[in-house]
């Protein structure tokens, strides 16, 4: 297996730019994809989903203004910054229209927009805010906020060729890995 890093930092967004990438640089696309019905009548396939995740925020010290909930993020003066062609932008632009909405690039570009104070809110997913909050809670001047949301999302691998992947998974020097990923759904039930 040759593996590749890809700059994602693409002005056509997060998804377009992992279809450009299967067509041309690599057979597998490894990170926090949400499976689509839309998605999926694209050139790609995804594999079982490994991972279900919920929407959290980073947000600034920019304001007082009370930012506790998708309500009180829908209101006019609120700068939300997300992740361009993200399913994290088509819910912030469904449910926070009277919000502006700043579109960057990538998580980091998320990060400098709340610690410049250029926005209130960072949205993505529960995991990536969590992760770095844990990390950086200490230095930033930021806090947590969670928030109820029908928004949990679906992870899997994206494919370029279903059956080449799994044929090259069964061959694989790691079969540990194919097994994994074959009876993910079952640990996932058994672990609840």
């Amino acid at each position: 297996w040759n593996v590749v890093s890809l700059d994602l930092a693409d002005a056509v967004g997060f998804f377009e730019a992992i279809i450009a990438s299967l067509r041309t640089n690599c057979d597998v696309f490894v990170n926090a994809v949400t499976i689509l019905p839309s998605r999926a009548e694209r050139e790609v396939h995804f594999t079982c989903n490994y991972a279900t995740v919920s929407l959290a925020a980073i947000r600034s010290s920019r304001t007082s203004v009370k930012l506790d909930n998708v309500q009180d993020f829908n209101k006019t003066g609120v700068i939300i910054s997300v992740q361009r062609g993200t399913t994290n932008e088509d819910f912030v632009r469904s449910c926070c229209s009277a919000a502006t909405i700043i579109p960057v690039s990538d998580f980091t570009s998320q990060v400098t927009s709340i610690e410049e104070n250029m926005a209130d809110l960072a949205i993505t997913d529960s995991v990536t805010v969590w992760q770095w909050y844990r990390e950086n809670r200490d230095t930033c001047n930021c806090r947590l906020v969670t928030f109820e949301t029908d928004a949990a999302e679906n992870y899997g691998l994206v494919v370029r060729d279903e059956d080449s992947f799994l044929g090259s998974m069964e061959n694989a020097a790691s079969p540990i890995l194919y097994g994994c990923l074959s009876y993910l759904p079952l640990l996932v039930f058994l672990l609840l």
